[in-house]
């Protein structure tokens, strides 16, 4: 329990650093509710020589903050990082992860007007993950994964902006394990390959220096030039 608390705070940090950090940026921050599902290749390497491998298939959901430079700009480009708590449950083999997550997309428009922008492109993640089974705890579970991602920005007021996306995302996963068989320790090291659809929802409020496609200037006003 302390240890699930030490990194929702880990996290909430994270948030809040970034939001303090988002008024710099010329875009827009708020909230997403992610999910995904997939499959998953692990390997046990135990300290002792032992090997063991297996597949699993996993479902995913999480919740955190976003910031995204471009939401319905005028330009092509846009970078979005979120910055999330995600819960990874492997459905076979009855594990539960908890994992920090940093994703981060580049975009580029392929549809732009004042109130829609679609988009496509990369995706970057990070992770660190820790959770059990009903043998086993894992920690100190470091991330990298790679992936594709197609979203769509719709403005719903005169600063709020909704969001979908999705994509694919291949990730490899490594770090640590413990497990007690008949009261006696088992350790060593734990690896992953794994690949995920993911879909995510998201609330954004634009920054009022973000505010795409200005309005023209009234016939006859004039321009002041310092």
């Amino acid at each position: 329990m302390m240890k699930t608390v030490k990194y929702l705070s880990l996290t909430v940090g994270c948030i809040l650093f970034l939001s303090l950090s988002s008024g710099a940026i010329a875009g827009g921050a708020g909230f997403f509710l992610s999910s995904g599902s997939g499959w998953s290749e692990f390997e046990l390497d135990y300290d002792n020589g032992q090997e063991l491998d297996y597949d699993d298939n996993l479902k995913s959901v999480g919740i955190g903050f976003i910031i995204d430079t471009g939401l319905l700009s005028s330009r092509t480009f846009n970078y979005r990082l979120s910055a999330g708590f995600e819960h990874v449950e492997y459905q076979d083999y009855d594990i539960d992860l908890h994992r920090i997550v940093l994703d981060h997309t580049f975009g580029f428009a392929v549809i732009r007007t004042n109130q829609f922008r679609t988009w496509v492109g990369p995706q970057i993640r990070s992770s660190y993950s820790f959770g059990d089974d009903n043998i086993t705890d894992y920690d100190r579970v470091l991330g990298f994964g790679i992936g594709i991602n197609i979203g769509t920005n719709m403005a719903v007021g005169p600063s709020a902006v909704l969001s979908f996306d999705s994509g694919y995302r291949f990730t490899g996963h490594g770090g640590d394990f413990k497990e007690v068989i008949e009261g006696s320790p088992n350790e060593g090291d734990f690896s992953s390959l794994e690949g995920e659809a993911f879909f995510k929802m998201s609330f954004m409020f634009q920054s009022p220096r973000s505010r795409p496609y200005p309005s023209p200037r009234p016939p006859g006003v004039p321009v002041y030039r310092r």
